[in-house]
């Protein structure tokens, strides 16, 4: 499948308010793409995963998953992208044992309300929904 990014393609207006603390109109889809991947993979929805496995492509996003080792990306989000992408389990228990992970977990937690669930993205919610033997796709909170 052909990847839909082009040089000098625009950030989508949906994905918008993941970059706040950037200006929306110099980011540059194919230049940035690793900002992009980052932020869809730690703040986006179902939808947004859709988007960037469409134009990104999962090689590209596993490689990121695999040069970063998963770091900025909360632990309940990296086990599920783990699977989704095919990662090593390995690998991925390796990165989460990290003990430079830490700062990012505790402060994940420190600025979570709910000392069950550190992050509140969708992502998270679905692996939150599978490890308590949910079904798939898990069924919205009531």
């Amino acid at each position: 499948m052909e990847r839909m990014l082009k040089p000098g393609d625009k950030l989508p207006k949906k994905l918008r308010s993941f970059f706040s603390d950037y200006d929306p109109e110099a980011i540059d889809a194919e230049e940035d793409k690793m900002l992009i991947i980052r932020r869809v993979l730690s703040r986006g929805s179902v939808e947004d995963l859709k988007w960037l496995r469409r134009t990104i492509g999962d090689e590209e996003i596993k490689g990121f998953l695999l040069k970063t080792k998963g770091r900025g990306i909360e632990k309940r989000c990296l086990r599920f992208y783990g699977v989704i992408f095919g990662l090593p389990d390995k690998k991925v228990r390796e990165w989460l044992k990290d003990p430079s992970r830490r700062i990012w977990d505790e402060l994940s937690r420190d600025y979570s309300r709910s000392p069950m669930l550190t992050c509140h993205c969708e992502m998270c919610y679905l692996s939150l929904t599978l490890d308590e033997g949910g079904s798939w796709p898990p069924r919205p909170p009531a």
